[in-house]
This record gives structure tokens, C-alpha cells and sequence, in this order.
């Protein structure tokens, strides 16, 4: 049996990224974990952001046919989605992203931000 290692390193040797023209579904959860107001005019909020896609280039079924899960370091080796919070002051990411890749291919992506946002434009807030 191949090592976790083994895989991702057999899996992204061949990798690209999906064309422009390839359409992909992705389920996104967003959560707010936290809301505070620092300031008169500013408040923060604690987002995690959840992201599922089918990456079908990324299929281990043969190498580990019991379904388990395996750990990426970083999603800058996989095509990811962008997701833009618009009117935040500013956002910094929290701890480190976790990336989990399942033998079907799908790919878990969970990310910890803080956003912080004037008062006078939350009323605005939009998530693409």
C-alpha cells in the first residue's frame, strides 16, 4: 500500500489545472463564528469558509479503496475557488487552511478569516 506521500506526489506529477472553460460545481458554507464591535465605526467578524468540488484528476480509488481521506499541506497545489467579500476593510486568514482530498476525488477546503468591516457599509455586505 502507497503511502499518503506516494499518492500526492503520483497524483499532482501529472496535474493541471482545470481549463477556463470547465465548468465546476462547488457547495460553499459560510458560518459566522464570531461578530464584534471593537470600535464605533468598525466591526470584525470571524468567518470559516467551507468548500467541496469534485476534482476528478484527483481520483485515488485504485490506491485506496477504503475511502480514507488524505491531508494536502496547501491548496496552492490544486486548482481552487476565489472567493471575494467585498467592502471589507480588511481580511487576514487565520491559523492555517485545511485541504482534505478523498479518493473519489472531491476536495474539502476550510478556511479561518477575520474580516473587518465600517459600520456605515455592513448594510451592504455581499459575498461572491
Amino acid at each position: 500500500m502507497l503511502s499518503d506521500r506516494e499518492i500526492v506526489d503520483n497524483l499532482l506529477r501529472n496535474y493541471r489545472f482545470p481549463d477556463s472553460s470547465d465548468n465546476v460545481t462547488v457547495a460553499v458554507h459560510i458560518s459566522i463564528d464570531r461578530i464584534l464591535n471593537d470600535m464605533e465605526h468598525e466591526c470584525n467578524f470571524w468567518l470559516t469558509i467551507r468548500q467541496k468540488w469534485v476534482e476528478k484528476r484527483l481520483v485515488y480509488e485504485k490506491e485506496r479503496p477504503n475511502g480514507a481521506h488524505i491531508r494536502l499541506r496547501s491548496s496552492s497545489y490544486i486548482w481552487n475557488p476565489l472567493i471575494t467579500i467585498l467592502n471589507a476593510l480588511e481580511i487576514r486568514l487565520i491559523g492555517k487552511e485545511e485541504v482534505e482530498l478523498h479518493s473519489n476525488g472531491m476536495v474539502e477546503l476550510t478556511q479561518r478569516f477575520i474580516n473587518f468591516f465600517g459600520l456605515n457599509i455592513l448594510h451592504n455586505l455581499q459575498i461572491f
